[in-house]
């Protein structure tokens, strides 16, 4: 070999790009000389790599259909041609630089060099515009994508990213990303820390969290799941930052959705005990209103109370249940933790195998909850105790007062709590499902939703407290509540307190679609001394309320049910009335006893609150109560009377 082919040898294979003579036989391209990075990213593919190959069957597999386009019309061309082209190679996704030179004298041959030491991220990633075949799919993926160069400047958006920003790739290109990706919080709407900054300072990947709405140009916002990740330029440096993100509306739905499906199982394991509870409950009614109805007049007095009795505990039985099937934000208030423990386990261990043992001290403390939803929590951990065990077994529930410090080691603030302990003898959990036991949609159950724990503790925290578990396999599980108490507000026992009648005078409009609760209602008020009128729903009682106060008949009071299924209901309802009838007092009424509305009625502008099923002492109250309220308002602009006040007698309007 001579010094020049020597000198030119050691060129060819010096060299990092892959260099290829090629020679046009029968219409395909084939390899005539090659040298070692070529060889490498033939055989890579699949290929020997070795002169003779047709380079066109070699390299399909690893071009982009523009780009092998792009290959064929650089060949067929007589004159230098450039191009970056995209490989796809085992490595990932590679971006070359082609060049094609024509080799003086031989129109049947060509110099092809292929330069693809940079990749998508490599240091010069961004001389380039997305283009191609990865234009297409980029901008019809149902993600949003942003590329942002080591200045922070946008350099790409695909149409998803168009969408939920509100900003074109001509508007924003070159433009900071921070204009572009704006983050605040779902609830305060203060702006939250920009993910590109964390990614381009730390060069470590930020993905989103609970509670980030993504801000639209528009000023509207949706909630957002993004991750931003460092595209890397070289060993040390950051050339950048991919962010993928899409509206996380469709996942909240689906959350909601299975949320409700796992309060649905928890009825449908509760129905059979609640049904065999009920059934007991309406036997003793019914049997005593049957002989209440054959009896002489001696001992009715007896059969009605004990008719009154069973009906009252299946009202308390139906406010439970109602508790588990409406969800709603939590209402805190002082409540007595021993009592909710009574009520929510008597309801939830009903027609179960499996026996009870509680142990409270006497002057257990009060907590600040939500009672609808705690129970809720008590519900669902009592019935994980008897799925675990369904042959049967014991269930101890142990509560106690406990003083918090910041030594304890609890993720909880120093305070007063009362830790309520819930202990089963079934299996226990193996040690590599304890930690997930939280987790949303994580489930060893053959059937559930795998959100019933995940909402348990959800609410828990919303309380301030805390929920753990602990467990050994074949011994059984603990879970550990700790909840806020207030023990200065320590509650006497309810002492039963002979119930008053108040009668009254006054036309009082009655507000319900349903018939049957405008017969009783009717009743009732006649009974108290007054003259009912009923409306089935909202748009009727305004009507009324217009036409009667026209006619100068004004009614006293109006009762509104909370709900009217298609028709305007009683919150509406109220807000309308006070402008036609600003000084007609109005009662709420409705059979969710722990609805926000009725817990805080006199903030919604109600004058009382009526809790179905009625009472009739408990209905007078209300009346009495809203229509002298209403007379105590009226009568402190009104000129002083000189005669004097009645202070014994009947209440009367």
């Amino acid at each position: 070999m001579s010094s020049s082919e020597s000198r030119f040898s050691a060129l060819f294979e010096g060299v990092n790009e892959a260099v290829l003579f090629l020679k046009r036989v029968d219409e395909d391209w084939k390899v005539d000389a090659l040298n070692q990075p070529a060889r490498a990213l033939l055989h890579e593919i699949g290929s020997n790599g070795e002169v003779g190959d047709s380079f066109l069957s070699s390299v399909a597999d690893i071009l982009l259909l523009d780009d092998k386009a792009r290959l064929l019309s650089a060949l067929d061309a007589n004159e230098s041609v450039e191009s970056n082209i995209t490989l796809e190679r085992a490595q990932g996704r590679v971006t070359a630089h082609l060049k094609v030179q024509p080799i003086p004298g031989e129109d049947d041959s060509r110099l092809l060099l292929l330069d693809s030491a940079r990749s998508l991220g490599s240091s010069h990633p961004w001389t380039e515009s997305v283009h191609g075949s990865l234009n297409q799919i980029l901008r019809h993926i149902g993600e949003g994508v942003l590329l942002i160069n080591e200045s922070g400047e946008v350099q790409y958006i695909n149409r998803e990213g168009e969408k939920l920003t509100g900003w074109s790739l001509e508007e924003i290109h070159g433009e900071s990303a921070e204009l572009a990706f704006r983050l605040v919080d779902s609830h305060s709407r203060d702006p939250l820390p920009s993910p590109i900054k964390y990614v381009s300072q730390t060069g470590l990947p930020h993905g989103s969290s609970e509670g980030c709405h993504l801000l639209h140009r528009q000023g509207d916002s949706v909630p957002l799941q993004f991750l931003a990740m460092p595209v890397a330029g070289s060993a040390t440096d950051s050339a950048g930052v991919l962010l993928v993100f899409r509206d996380d509306n469709p996942r909240l739905r689906l959350q909601k959705e299975q949320v409700n499906a796992q309060r649905l199982e928890t009825i449908n394991h509760l129905a059979g005990g609640i049904a065999h509870d009920f059934n007991n409950l309406l036997t003793g009614i019914m049997g005593h209103l049957a002989l209440l109805r054959e009896s002489a007049l001696q001992g009715r007095e007896e059969r009605l109370a004990g008719a009154l009795k069973a009906a009252d505990r299946a009202r308390s039985l139906s406010i439970q249940l109602l508790s588990l099937a409406k969800g709603h934000a939590p209402v805190l208030s002082a409540s007595s933790t021993r009592n909710l423990l009574a009520e929510v386990t008597e309801f939830s261990m009903a027609g179960s195998n499996s026996e009870l043992e509680v142990s409270l001290p006497d002057e257990l403390w009060p907590c600040v909850m939500d009672e609808g939803r705690v129970a809720q929590v008590l519900n669902n951990l009592i019935i994980n105790a008897q799925q675990a065990m369904p042959e049967g077994g014991k269930i101890r529930l142990e509560g106690e007062n406990l003083e918090v410090i910041s030594e304890d080691g609890l993720p909880l603030k120093p305070g007063a709590f009362v830790r309520i302990k819930l202990e089963d003898e079934g299996p226990g959990i193996e040690p590599k499902h304890l930690s997930r036991i939280f987790d949303p949609y994580f489930t060893t159950k053959k059937q559930g939703s795998g959100l019933g724990l995940a909402n348990c503790k959800t609410i828990v925290r919303q309380h301030q407290g805390h929920l753990s578990v602990d467990s050994l396999v074949g011994k059984g599980t603990t879970f550990t509540l700790y909840l806020p108490a207030t023990p200065e507000a320590v509650m006497e026992e309810v002492v039963e307190e002979a119930q008053v009648t108040y009668r009254g005078k006054g036309r009082v409009l009655v507000m319900d679609d349903e018939v049957l609760v405008q017969e009783i209602v009717i009743d009732i008020l006649k009974h108290l001394g007054y003259d009912p009128e009923v409306a089935s729903n909202g748009e009727e009682a305004l009507e009324m309320v217009i036409r009667e106060t026209q006619a100068k008949k004004p009614f006293a009071a109006v009762i509104v049910d909370l709900t009217v299924p298609g028709s305007m209901g009683g919150l509406d309802t109220k807000k309308r009335l006070e402008e036609i009838a600003p000084d007609l007092p109005v009662i709420v009424s409705s059979g969710y006893s722990n609805d926000p509305v009725l817990v805080h009625y006199h903030e919604n502008g109600f004058a009382g609150v009526a809790v179905k099923p009625y009472n009739i002492q408990q209905m007078s109250s209300a009346l009495k109560d809203a229509i002298v309220g209403q007379r105590k308002n009226a009568g402190q602009n009104a000129p002083r009377s000189s005669g004097k006040k009645s202070t014994s007698g009947p209440f009367h309007l």
